[in-house]
C-alpha cells in the first residue's frame, strides 16, 4: 500500500501543470447538497462524483473545458471554465420534476456497472405497493434479489446467506439496533426526513465495519435553506408532519419531523383485541456553514414502541441517536469528516403481578459512544485514497431481571479500527477499490463472567475489577475489481472479509420478535469472522439492463443455542451457547426495462445457508434459520396518465424452516407450583433442528397512485392500495402448547388489507 502511495507521489512530481476544481453541488430550490452527482470534463472523458456531502475535486491539466454536470431527477448544467489556477465552483442544479417519476432504484455513478452499491430513491420508494400505506426504506430493500423476508411482517433482512444481526442499519453514520415499528410492518424510517439511501450489498469498501453482511447508509435531510415549507401525510396506521427552512438564508437551516401511530389513539386493549401495539418517531437536524471551508450539522433521531395488553404482559422498546458532524475542506482536493456519535437502544418487558408470582421485568439493550475521523485525497481524477480512524465505547446489557439474584452482569467493550482504501482506475477497462481495515475488540471493565468444563458446566465465577480483561484483532482485506469489456457490459469480481463483535439471541418461531439479546464478544464469545467471494456480469443498454451475481460465504464463530435454551433469567447463558461454522451460496440475476410507460423489473435467486456446529442439537450440519432456497420478485409500474399510475409487486419464496414437536411425553411442575395446574403438563419431543418447513410464501400487492403536478405552492398526493390481493394465509409465526393431542398452529396477522396514503406539502 505505502509503495503504491509513493509512486502516486512520483507521479505527481513529474506531471504537466495541474489545478483543481472543487466545490460543493446543491439543490436550487432547498439549498441541500446532492450526494452523487456527476462531473465530467468536456473530450476528456475524466470525472469524479460528489461525496456523501456533496463535495467534489476534479484535478486536471491547464486548458479550457465545460464540465456538465448532472444528477437524477435535475437539469443538467454546463459550465465553461478557462482552468489556469485551483478553481472553486459550487454548483446549484434546478429539479426536472417530469423526470422524477422516471426514477427506479440506479447507481449512483454515470455508468451502473461501476458502482459497488445502490442507491435507493425516495420516489421509488413512493411507487411501491405498501401493508398499510406507510412508505417504508426496508420493505424497498427487501424487493431486492438476495435479500430474503422470513415471513408475514418482518422488517428483518437476511442478505445473502447471513442473519439479520449482519447487518449494518445506520441513519446520519449512527447504528440502530432495533429497526422495526408495528411487529415488524414498519421500519424505524420515516421517508419524509430521508434524503438518501445507500445499500452495500455483502462487499463494501473499507471504511464500514462492524457488520459481515451488509451496510444500508441512510442520510437525513439537511434542511432548506432559502424558503420554509411544511409536508406531511396520513395513512391507515400513522400520521406524519415535517416542518423545514432557514435559520440564517443560506447559511443554516432546520428540519423537524414527527410521525405517531393512529390505531393505538382510537383502540384500547380489551377481550376483542387483546394486543394494541403503538409507536412513534421525532427527527430533527440543524446545519450551519461557517464559511466555504467549514460546516457544522447536528441531527437527532428518537422512536418508541409500545405493546399494550389486556392483562398479560407490556413491552417497551426504543431507539435514540444523535450526530454531531464536522465537515472541513482541508484544501481544494482533500475533505476530512470529523463525527461523533450516540446511540441507545433498550428493550423493557413486564408481566403483572399473579396470585402465586410478583410483577417481573426483564430489560435488555445497548448504549454506545462514537468518535471518527474520515479523510478523503483526490488525488487525481484516476485516483481517490481514503483513510480513517474510529473508537467506539459499548454497553451491554445481555438480559436482567428483577427475579434473579444472580443476574447477567452488563458488559462494557472498545472497539477501535482504522482503514485505508484506494479507488483507481487503470485505463478505460480495468478499476478497482482496494483497501485493508484492522479492528480490535476489547472487554473492559467491571464484569462477571463464567468459566464452563468439556460438558458446559460452570466451573468458576471470574469477576473483573477494571481494565481490559478480554482482546481480539482482526485484519479485513478488501479488493472489488471492474472489467469494463465495452461501454455496456461489465464484469466484477470481489473478495472481502469482516469482523463482527457482537450477535442477537432471539426465539426463530416467529417472523419478528422485539425480544432479542444482542450478545457481545468475550472470552466465552469468539468474534464472527466472513470470508465473502463474489462475481458478477452487468448489461446495460438504454432500455433494458440485465445482471447476475454469484457468491460464496464462509462465516466462522457463527453462536447458536442448544435444544431447550433457557434465554432468559440464566446467569450461565453463555454455557446455552455452542459457535462453529456458516456457509452460504447462491446465485441471483435481475432483468429491468428502465423506459416507457410500462416499467419494472422480474429477480430470481437460489441461495442455501447451513450451520455446522457441534453440540447444539441432534446434527451437527443442519440448515440456518433463514435458509430460502427460492425466491421471485416482480416489479412493475405502469403510468396511464401523468396523474395517474399503478404499481403492482408479486413475491415467491420457498418457507423457511421451523423446529416443530413431533410428540409429548408426560411431565411435572415444580412441586410449589402443583396448585395452579388443572392438567398434566407434557414436555414437547422435536424434530430436528430446521427439520420442518413453512408453507411456501407468495403475496401480490397494488396501489393506485394520483400525483397530479405541483400547483404553485402547494403538492398532493394519493395513493389507494392492497396488500395481499388474493388472500394468501401466509404465517408470521407458529404456537404450541403442552396439553395431550395439541398440534402446532400457525399464527396469522393479516389477511387482504386495503390501505391509502395522503401526502401534501405546502411552501
Amino acid at each position: 500500500m505505502f509503495a503504491i502511495l509513493f509512486l502516486l507521489f512520483c507521479a505527481k512530481a513529474f506531471s504537466n501543470e495541474k489545478h483543481i476544481i472543487s466545490g460543493y453541488i446543491s439543490d436550487f430550490d432547498s439549498g441541500e447538497e446532492l450526494i452523487g452527482c456527476n462531473i465530467i470534463a468536456n473530450l476528456t472523458g475524466l470525472g469524479t462524483i460528489s461525496n456523501s456531502y456533496g463535495f467534489y475535486s476534479l484535478t486536471l491539466n491547464e486548458d479550457v473545458y465545460v464540465l456538465n454536470f448532472s444528477f437524477i431527477g435535475y437539469y443538467n448544467q454546463e459550465i465553461r471554465i478557462n482552468l489556469t489556477k485551483d478553481t472553486l465552483v459550487n454548483v446549484k442544479l434546478k429539479k426536472n420534476i417530469l423526470y422524477l417519476d422516471e426514477v427506479v432504484i440506479t447507481s449512483e455513478k454515470s455508468k451502473q456497472i461501476e458502482n459497488i452499491h445502490k442507491t435507493i430513491s425516495i420516489e421509488h420508494i413512493k411507487m411501491l405497493p405498501t401493508a398499510f400505506g406507510e412508505h417504508d426504506i426496508i420493505k424497498a430493500i427487501q424487493l431486492e434479489p438476495g435479500v430474503k423476508n422470513i415471513g408475514e411482517g418482518s422488517s428483518g433482512l437476511y442478505i445473502r446467506g447471513g442473519n439479520r444481526d449482519q447487518n449494518y442499519v445506520l441513519i446520519d453514520e449512527v447504528p440502530v439496533y432495533n429497526i422495526s415499528h408495528l411487529y415488524g410492518f414498519v421500519s424505524v424510517f420515516n421517508p419524509d426526513i430521508i434524503k438518501n439511501v445507500k445499500f452495500y450489498n455483502t462487499a463494501y469498501p473499507a471504511q464500514f465495519g462492524g457488520r459481515v453482511s451488509s451496510v444500508i447508509d441512510t442520510k437525513m435531510k439537511e434542511g432548506n435553506r432559502n424558503n420554509y415549507s411544511v409536508y406531511g401525510g396520513v395513512s391507515i396506521i400513522a400520521s406524519r408532519l415535517t416542518v423545514t427552512g432557514p435559520l440564517i438564508k443560506e447559511r443554516s437551516s432546520f428540519v423537524m419531523s414527527a410521525r405517531k401511530s393512529n390505531f393505538d389513539l382510537f383502540v384500547e386493549p380489551s377481550e376483542s383485541i387483546s394486543i394494541v401495539p403503538s409507536f412513534y418517531d421525532l427527527n430533527g437536524k440543524i446545519n450551519y456553514k461557517i464559511n466555504r471551508n467549514n460546516h457544522l450539522f447536528f441531527s437527532v433521531y428518537h422512536g418508541t414502541d409500545f405493546i399494550n395488553t389486556l392483562a398479560s404482559f407490556n413491552n417497551k422498546w426504543y431507539n435514540t441517536t444523535s450526530t454531531l458532524r464536522w465537515n472541513h475542506i482541508v484544501n481544494n482536493n482533500a475533505f476530512l469528516n470529523t463525527t461523533v456519535l450516540y446511540s441507545k437502544y433498550k428493550n423493557t418487558l413486564t408481566l403483572p403481578e399473579s396470585k402465586n408470582t410478583k410483577p417481573y421485568t426483564w430489560q435488555t439493550g445497548v448504549e454506545d459512544i462514537n468518535a471518527k475521523l474520515d479523510f478523503t485525497w483526490y488525488f487525481n481524477p484516476k485516483n481517490t485514497i481514503r483513510l480513517g480512524v474510529n473508537s467506539i465505547l459499548h454497553d451491554y446489557t445481555p438480559g436482567q431481571s428483577n427475579y434473579m439474584e444472580s443476574i447477567n452482569s452488563n458488559m462494557s467493550a472498545i472497539e477501535s479500527s482504522a482503514y485505508i482504501s484506494n479507488e483507481i482506475e487503470f485505463n478505460n477497462i480495468f478499476d478497482a477499490e482496494y483497501g485493508i481495515r484492522f479492528s480490535m475488540f476489547q472487554n473492559t471493565g467491571n464484569a462477571k463472567w463464567y468459566s464452563f468444563d468439556e460438558n458446559y458446566l460452570p466451573i468458576k465465577i471470574n469477576i473483573e475489577n477494571k481494565g481490559v480483561w478480554n482482546t481480539y484483532k482482526n485484519i479485513e482485506p478488501r479488493v472489488i475489481i471492474n472489467i469494463n469489456k465495452s461501454k455496456n457490459n461489465s464484469y466484477r469480481v470481489a473478495y472481502t472479509r469482516a469482523s463482527q463483535f457482537v450477535q442477537i439471541l432471539s426465539n426463530n418461531a416467529y417472523s419478528y420478535t422485539a425480544l432479542e439479546t444482542w450478545m457481545p464478544a468475550s472470552a466465552n464469545i469468539k468474534p464472527l469472522i466472513s470470508n465473502n467471494f463474489l462475481s458478477s456480469y452487468f448489461w446495460d443498454r438504454e432500455k433494458i439492463m440485465f445482471s447476475t451475481t454469484a457468491y460464496y460465504r464462509l462465516i466462522n464463530n457463527q453462536i447458536d443455542y442448544i435444544d431447550h435454551a433457557i434465554l432468559t433469567d440464566n446467569p450461565y447463558i453463555d454455557g446455552e451457547i455452542r459457535s462453529g461454522k456458516a456457509n452460504a451460496y447462491g446465485f441471483e440475476f435481475i432483468l429491468t426495462k428502465k423506459t416507457g410507460k410500462t416499467k419494472g423489473s422480474v429477480s430470481y435467486a437460489f441461495s442455501r445457508a447451513q450451520y455446522t456446529i457441534k453440540g447444539a442439537t441432534s446434527k451437527d450440519t443442519y440448515p440456518a434459520p433463514y435458509d430460502i432456497p427460492h425466491d421471485i420478485k416482480v416489479q412493475i409500474v405502469h403510468e396511464f396518465t401523468e396523474k395517474i399510475k399503478i404499481s403492482a409487486f408479486w413475491t415467491f419464496t420457498s418457507g423457511r424452516p421451523a423446529t416443530f414437536p413431533i410428540g409429548y411425553q408426560a411431565g411435572f411442575p415444580h412441586i410449589g407450583d402443583l396448585a395452579s395446574f388443572d392438567w398434566q403438563p407434557q414436555i414437547p419431543i422435536y424434530s430436528e433442528r430446521n427439520s420442518g418447513q413453512f408453507p411456501n410464501y407468495h403475496r401480490l400487492d397494488l396501489a393506485l397512485i394520483f400525483d397530479p403536478p405541483a400547483k404553485k405552492k402547494t403538492k398532493h398526493n394519493l395513493t389507494i392500495g392492497v396488500y395481499n390481493l388474493y388472500a394468501k394465509r401466509n404465517p408470521m409465526g407458529y404456537n404450541f402448547n403442552n396439553r395431550i393431542g395439541d398440534k402446532v398452529s400457525v399464527f396469522h396477522f393479516f389477511r387482504v388489507i386495503p390501505n391509502f396514503s395522503y401526502s401534501f406539502k405546502f411552501n
